[in-house]
């Protein structure tokens, strides 16, 4: 993992002022490059895989503004950049979160009860909010806990009817 981050650390330093910035009748301005974009979000990805969104290094990444990387002055676009360039470093003095994989049956209950919430959430932005899809995945999801956790596939398999009360009991 430190040979990661240091290569992501020395990226980040090729990206400077005066490869990302272009110039107008006011002055020369920053305006990040594709590749630096693309790093920027490598970067993000990389924090919150393996520290996570409690961690010092996305605290430190938080305070990244991608806006001030776009339109400014010199000394604004390397403050962000050094901002990022400090949220990696200091994943070399914290260690990473340890992602325990508990697949026993509770195990995976658990962890899908837990993101439960965040499963709402996109299938409400991909339904634009309707709260009907919400009642139809839930029951389809009870169906499927009861199909694959609780052997009652001969309850899912008959009739609608059937599906509902297996849903609506579990």
């Amino acid at each position: 993992m430190t040979e990661k981050i240091n290569k992501l650390i020395d990226e980040g330093n090729k990206y400077t002022f005066q490869t990302n910035c272009y110039q107008s009748d006011h002055g020369i301005f920053s305006k990040a490059s594709v590749e630096m974009q693309a790093w920027i979000a490598e970067v993000e990805d990389f924090l919150l895989t393996n520290f996570g969104e409690d961690s010092s290094p996305w605290r430190v990444f938080k305070r990244f503004e991608r806006r001030k990387l776009d339109g400014n002055y010199g000394d604004t676009f390397d403050e962000e950049k050094n901002i990022i360039i400090s949220a990696l470093k200091a994943c070399l003095r914290i260690h990473p979160r340890q992602v325990m994989q508990d697949t026993s049956k509770d195990g995976l209950l658990n962890n899908l009860f837990d993101k439960f919430h965040l499963v709402v959430q996109q299938l409400r932005n991909r339904h634009n909010g309707r709260t009907n899809c919400d009642l139809q995945f839930w029951n389809e999801l009870k169906c499927r806990f009861a199909l694959r956790f609780l052997n009652l596939a001969p309850l899912c398999n008959r009739s609608t009817s059937h599906q509902r009360a297996v849903s609506n009991s579990l």
